[in-house]
């Protein structure tokens, strides 16, 4: 693996045979990754690809500490997947697909979006960000932890045991301070039985609903006549922001009333930024969403400045 060997040095010997010859000096690398984008392998920094992560991942205009603690989970998920080597690659470590590893984009990327000088602007105050935290990385007993975040929660965020194959200490639910956003969803009778029937269920076309929730308040189950799916596979068959819902039909449709936005689990981004506003530091949010959770300077596996988070 490309990062396996975290801090690097490149140490040039002099050949010279006199006894007057210089010692060997050395030079410190950082560390690199090889990301798979459209055009092929790309070698960058550790800290080159967390930059581009915030960039993609948060607004730039958010609170400089909350950028801060978003560089510091994003470098953490980085070094979580490199050594349990959750996201295989031909020959790369990471790629800059949003769906399989996730989001990146370059300064140019952006300035083709939304012009040079919001891009320059971004990247300027994103990079600042990164570098304050340079090599900082959340551990739990010894290992880089699952540093996972979404956009919002309302009131709560998630414990990972219902996202996720098994629930981790560091991934409890947790007040989250910010005002999520409310969507609202709807569906015609004919649409439901569409997608029910097009995802295997037998739906008897019945409107009576009921709901069972997880202990922060999003669907655990929902049962719509005699269809019984979970609040995950509910969120994707109906296109909802999150299983932050309640149900009900009315006048013929179906309406899903939706708060926040993603799976709950980890650091909720807008709950950082309120968090920030309210004079919190980035040591102090990230401890609060992964609850247990050590702040170190990743050097090697064996060598760790340990900080206080």
């Amino acid at each position: 693996m490309n990062i396996s060997t975290c801090v690097l040095a490149i140490c040039t010997a002099l050949t010279l045979s006199t006894p007057d010859a210089a010692a060997p000096a050395c030079i410190s690398v950082e560390p690199t990754v090889i990301m798979q984008t459209d055009e092929g392998h790309k070698v960058i920094t550790v800290e080159e690809y967390v930059t581009g992560v915030v960039a993609h991942e948060m607004p730039y205009t958010f609170e400089t500490e909350a950028l801060k603690a978003q560089a510091v989970a994003a470098r953490t998920y980085l070094y979580y997947c490199l050594e349990n080597n959750s996201h295989p690659h031909n020959g790369a470590d990471v790629c800059d697909d949003f769906t399989h590893c996730c989001g990146f984009i370059t300064e140019e990327q952006l300035a083709m979006r939304f012009g040079k000088l919001y891009a320059q602007e971004a990247f300027e105050k994103v990079s600042e960000a990164v570098s304050a935290t340079a090599g900082e990385v959340l551990f739990y007993e010894g290992k880089p932890i699952l540093s996972v975040w979404h956009s919002s929660s309302h009131g709560f965020t998630e414990d990972s045991g219902e996202v996720f194959l098994q629930s981790l200490p560091y991934l409890q639910a947790v007040k989250s301070p910010e005002n999520a956003e409310t969507t609202v969803v709807s569906y015609t009778l004919t649409e439901v039985k569409a997608l029910l029937r097009g995802a295997g269920f037998k739906y008897n076309a019945s409107r009576l609903i009921k709901l069972h929730s997880t202990l922060s308040g999003r669907c655990k189950r929902i049962t719509i006549g005699n269809a019984s799916l979970s609040g995950k596979a509910a969120r994707e068959l109906f296109c909802l922001k999150s299983t932050d819902f309640t149900a009900e039909f009315h006048n013929g449709r179906l309406y899903f009333t939706v708060r926040g936005y993603g799976h709950g689990v980890g650091m909720s981004q807008y709950g950082a930024e309120t968090l920030a506003k309210s004079g919190s530091g980035y040591r102090e949010i990230l401890s609060h969403y992964y609850r247990g959770s050590a702040l170190e300077t990743f050097t090697d596996k064996n060598q760790t400045n340990k900080k206080e988070a």
